[in-house]
């Protein structure tokens, strides 16, 4: 919302952003000229630029099919860039500054793996898998490039996850020694959990994605 600094009550209120159901709102950046909205949809954080006054939404573009992307400290107000975080499962942490009106990135710091790791060797994919319910669960895959899909080589997941408590997609150099193995990595949702028999007697409730 926006309103006059001589008249901020509710009834000068003016929507600039409005309500999306599938979308959420995790931070947002004031600048003097845009506002830097952090959000999440199907599960992924993203970066858009906002310009209140047009109200056009610009998303900063990111090339890997997951990531975790999140803004940095930028103390100045009047800047003609902001700084944020950007990792995945083949990219190590980095520090970036996307300039507005471009969106141009360019890199500030980045994260070292010794050991001759080469990610090209590697390839990620997201992937969703449907509920008994018919709930749509994203799946993050990490592999060898060439190992076959044939059902047999083992997959392990890394985490369990709530859809509305999703954990980021990050870099750790640890479990290049296990994919190298022909295994693979998946980063899965978990929809729904079942009440056990100590949640039923302490009266607590199965969450249910809505």
């Amino acid at each position: 919302m926006t309103a006059p600094v001589d008249a901020p009550d509710p009834a000068h209120w003016t929507e600039v952003l409005p309500h999306r159901p599938d979308v959420m709102l995790s931070r947002a950046v004031c600048f003097k000229n845009a506002v830097v909205l952090v959000e999440r949809e199907h599960g992924l954080p993203g970066i858009t630029v906002l310009n209140p006054e047009t109200g056009a939404r610009r998303p900063v573009p990111f090339s890997d099919p997951a990531y975790t992307a999140q803004a940095s400290t930028n103390a100045e107000f009047d800047a003609r860039a902001f700084r944020y975080t950007y990792q995945s499962f083949l990219t190590p942490p980095r520090s970036t500054t996307s300039i507005s009106p471009t969106l141009e990135s360019t890199l500030l710091k980045r994260t070292e793996v010794p050991g001759g790791w080469d990610p090209s060797r590697y390839a990620v994919e997201r992937e969703w898998a449907t509920a008994r319910d018919g709930v749509q669960v994203p799946i993050t895959l990490l592999h060898r490039k060439g190992t076959p899909r044939d059902g047999i080589g083992a997959v392990p997941a890394l985490r369990l996850r709530l859809l509305r408590h999703p954990s980021d997609v990050t870099f750790s150099s640890n479990r290049f020694s296990l994919v190298d193995r022909g295994d693979g990595l998946r980063d899965r949702a978990r929809p729904r959990r079942r009440r056990s028999r100590r949640d039923l007697a302490r009266g607590r409730r199965a969450w249910r994605p809505r």
